[in-house]
């Protein structure tokens, strides 16, 4: 008797299993299809094993369908996606500034320049031809200045921008890292908590988009690891990124990065992608570069009618004046340079001996420094005695430098030009500014004389840019072609990388994304089981009640 009744047990305990366990496999579809519009949300299963001894079945976990390969690959994607989408935003807005389609960029003043000069030299007496010249060359010399401005605000705003992600990285590996806290410790042998696991992965693809990472596994925990192999995220400690301004860069931003017990290192050259990636190699890549052109032509431009317009003579009989004042000579401390030393004084002594190339002053010793053409590699100097608050002179630039906190170290870098920030400085010289008859029209001071406006105004077509291989309108031209070229080539490259990304998405959604099809199949399945349990207890009953009423 003893027998039977252990067997009667029995198959009701396999019928209560089968109920309980239904029931389990019912609420984890019932999660899938009420999150089947959640971003983020990985598909669950229960993973069932039978008990002992025939004793029915159990639930082993709840599984959830993620494949951790795809999920490092999106992760990788979206970082560069993130960078290119940046990258395409200033690119447009650099293209928006250079547009040349209005009738009043920086092509249009230089024509508009060159056809007063030819007006000129066929009055060259007349009132209304020399104040079309003064009007028009203080013209161009504010388009340069608003186009300049314009390119410093683009580079002053993705540094801003680059700084306001910074905060949003620090935001989200606070995040992540407490997700790692929480999940560690609500993690059992037969279950983790796969919603917070969700969670923390959302977040891992947004830190992805923002900056170059790679993740690691740790038990429960993730790890994050940023460029240099320094860890942002490690169990439920989070490191931190900050910015300090960059001097010798303009005062733009520089990355470091902090670990709890004063580790601290910059690794601004090491992120290269995601959007913070992105925003650095633009606003220190192509948006100087931007610069660089509009420098170099404001430069050569001022200088080479500064030295023709030296050569006339005003009709007050003066000649050797300038047409532009010049613009000063430029200097900033080397990458890694103190900012021991620094320029006290300058001056352009010779127009006529500039080359509008980059040049270094490379210490050696507090006692002694190279000069180097950076340019052309050509040492203009070695081993040169430095003497505090004494000019070196050189390609027609002299420059002073001083000791301001202190005296040089051996490695320290001034670099020095006579071309950036021209664009902003192409002002009308102080005796043309205020006086009609400085204009040099003419080669004398005789009425009708026009030798040296015909001069000026073939400057048009002079090859003075490109080491003798361009005009000043070619020159322009080309950079306008390059910016737009390369603004095309990232706007590629992001429709492509949208589509790599689009289908790596696709491929974790259709392997962890919730399939209704398959989880009404499942919803059948499970209730059809759930039933048969129930009336496997319902079947036992009936028997007991049939066996005592026998009795």
């Amino acid at each position: 008797m003893s027998s039977f009744v252990g067997s009667i047990g029995g198959i009701l305990n396999t019928g209560r299993q089968g109920i309980f366990v239904n029931q389990i496999a019912l609420r984890v579809t019932g999660q899938n299809i009420a999150n089947v519009n959640t971003p983020g949300y990985t598909r669950q299963r229960p993973i069932f094993d039978p008990s002992a001894f025939g004793n029915g079945v159990s639930v082993r976990t709840i599984q959830q369908l993620r494949f951790r390969f795809y999920d490092a690959q999106l992760s990788t994607e979206q970082q560069s996606l993130g960078s290119l989408s940046v990258k395409q935003e200033v690119m447009s807005r650099l293209e928006a500034i250079f547009n040349e389609t209005s009738g009043t960029g920086i092509s249009t003043a230089m024509r508009d320049l060159f056809q007063s000069l030819h007006d000129l030299s066929s009055h060259p007496d007349g009132t209304a031809q020399r104040e079309a010249v003064r009007t028009r060359a203080g013209s161009l010399g504010d388009v340069f200045a608003a186009v300049r401005g314009r390119v410093e605000a683009t580079r002053r705003d993705a540094d801003l921008q680059s700084k306001a992600l910074v905060t949003q990285v620090n935001g989200l590996t606070a995040q992540i890292a407490a997700l790692n806290d929480q999940i560690t410790r609500q993690t059992t042998s037969a279950q983790a908590p796969n919603e917070l696991i969700d969670q923390r992965q959302r977040l891992v693809n947004e830190l992805s988009q923002i900056v170059s990472i790679q993740t690691f596994e740790d038990g429960p925990s993730l790890t994050v690891m940023i460029a240099g192999g320094h860890p942002l995220v490690e169990g439920v400690n989070a490191a931190e990124l900050s910015t300090r301004e960059d001097m010798a860069n303009g005062g733009m931003s520089r990355i470091l990065y902090h670990l709890p017990g004063g580790v601290t290192a910059d690794i601004t050259g090491r992120i290269s992608e995601g959007k913070i990636g992105g925003l650095l190699a633009v606003r220190d890549g192509d948006v100087v570069e931007q610069l660089r052109q509009i420098d170099q032509l404001a430069a050569q431009l001022m200088t080479r009618f500064n030295l023709q317009h030296r050569l006339g003579t005003g009709l007050d009989g003066v000649s050797g004046r300038d047409l532009f004042s010049q613009a000063p000579v430029w200097s900033a401390p080397g990458p890694g340079s103190t900012s021991n030393v620094g320029q006290t004084g300058s001056a352009i002594v010779d127009q006529s001996l500039l080359t509008f190339q980059d040049y270094e002053v490379r210490f050696t010793s507090a006692t002694t420094y190279d000069l180097v053409n950076t340019t052309t590699g050509a040492a203009l100097a070695t081993g040169a005695t430095y003497t505090p608050g004494s000019a070196i002179v050189f390609d027609g630039i002299s420059i002073t430098l001083d000791n301001l906190a202190g005296p040089p170290l051996a490695g320290d870098v001034v670099r020095v030009n006579s071309y950036t920030g021209a664009s902003g400085s192409l002002t009308l010289d102080p005796a043309v500014a205020g006086d009609l008859r400085a204009l040099a029209a003419g080669l004398s001071a005789e009425p009708g004389d026009n030798r040296n406006a015909l001069a000026l105004a073939g400057l048009e077509s002079a090859l003075a840019m490109g080491g003798g291989t361009a005009t000043f309108a070619n020159f322009f031209e080309a950079a306008l072609t390059r910016l737009g070229v390369r603004s095309r080539q990232v706007t590629s490259d992001l429709e492509a990388q949208t589509l790599v990304v689009d289908q790596v998405q696709t491929l974790v959604d259709s392997l962890g994304g919730v399939s209704l099809d398959e989880e009404s199949v499942n919803l059948i399945q499970y209730e059809r089981a759930f039933q048969a349990s129930a009336r496997v207890i319902s079947a036992v009953d009936e028997m007991m009640q049939t066996i005592i009423a026998m009795v």
